[in-house]
């Protein structure tokens, strides 16, 4: 689960910076704001640029 909002909101939530994960943002300005958060089928190799589905990356 992956969303861009405020560390300080979402880390009681179990969020996390994403590059804590090996997840990179769609883009860089974000920094520690774009955070990820594990689900039960997370595994480790589950690594790279994160890209959202293609509806949404039109806007």
């Amino acid at each position: 689960m992956a969303l861009l909002g405020s560390p300080d909101f979402y880390g009681r939530f179990g969020f996390r910076e994403s590059t804590a994960y090996g997840v990179t943002s769609p883009d860089a300005r974000w920094g520690g704001y774009f955070q990820v958060r594990t689900l039960s089928a997370h595994e480790p190799s589950m690594r790279g640029v994160f890209t959202y589905a293609e509806p949404f990356a039109r806007l």
